[in-house]
């Protein structure tokens, strides 16, 4: 999830050097007090205990990136920014630039012809897509969720600012 984040540090930190540790590939042991017992990978550092970030030795295994791997990741990041889509998003293809509309199917999929709590529907959505291995914001849904309705896809009632204050269906035409 931090990858952008890092994109842009390396973009403006120039030939400072500094340290990184790549978790990607990191599989970490699950904690003895938890009831799973699988491996599992983070899907981002914030989601990494700080017990487990010393069980897997993170800090010995930093590394100072080379001048010809930073200029690497500044052109990747240039090239994002050059497409100026709304959002940067990670898939098999890797970091890749996107569309705003690209939540909306999963938005859809989650909205029937029956009045739901947004807070509901968000939640559903965001459950979907962590299913899937997508890790998106609440706010970020919300608003492609008013985006269908202000795009007569989905009609909403209520006072429309708070999800817990508002509902929403398929529009009386999509139904």
């Amino acid at each position: 999830m931090e990858f952008a984040d890092f994109l842009e540090f390396v973009s403006r930190i120039g030939d400072q050097p500094f340290r990184v540790v790549d978790i990607t590939e990191i599989e970490f042991a699950p904690k003895p007090d938890r009831s799973e017992s699988a491996i599992w990978r983070a899907g981002s550092f914030g989601h990494v205990p700080s017990d487990s970030i010393v069980r897997a030795r993170l800090l010995e295994r930093q590394t100072t990136l080379t001048g010809q791997e930073l200029q690497a990741y500044r052109d990747f990041w240039k090239k994002l920014r050059t497409e100026n889509a709304a959002f940067r998003v990670v898939s098999d293809l890797g970091l890749h630039s996107t569309p705003i509309t690209y939540f909306d199917k999963a938005v859809a999929s989650q909205v029937t012809e029956d009045w739901q709590k947004c807070n509901h529907v968000v939640g559903k959505i965001l459950v979907a897509l962590w299913d899937d291995g997508t890790y998106c914001g609440d706010l970020t849904l919300w608003s492609r969720v008013h985006a269908l309705v202000d795009g007569g896809v989905f009609e909403m009632k209520g006072d429309g600012a708070r999800m817990r204050d508002s509902f929403v269906r398929l529009a009386s035409r999509a139904v």
